[in-house]
């Protein structure tokens, strides 16, 4: 899973590359870290029978939803006195990363 953003980092001689292959991959684990806490949230109240061997203290859970919402809107947000390719850049980075 590594293996080809590690090449791209040690042999594309660009200067970012390395901050676009954060960005592209950190993007999506917004997703999946949402994803996983919801699924918390869900079998707490859907499945509260389960033996569970930790159960996850709820409020770093929504905080953790909350920070994954934010983070995942952010890009899609303009800055102020950003001029519009700069933004254009900043949501290209998000399509990437959600398409990844």
């Amino acid at each position: 899973m590594h293996y080809i953003p590690s090449v791209l980092v040690i042999g594309v001689p660009a200067q970012n590359i390395y901050s676009f292959i954060l960005d592209v991959e950190a993007y999506p684990a917004q997703f999946f870290g949402l994803a996983t806490s919801l699924g918390l949230i869900w079998l707490r109240r859907a499945r509260p029978d389960l033996k569970r061997p930790y159960k996850a203290f709820l409020p770093a859970v929504w905080i953790r939803i909350f920070l994954s919402l934010a983070l995942i809107a952010a890009p899609f947000v303009p800055r102020g006195g950003e001029d519009g390719s700069a933004h254009l850049s900043r949501v290209t980075y998000a399509l990437v990363g959600i398409s990844v």
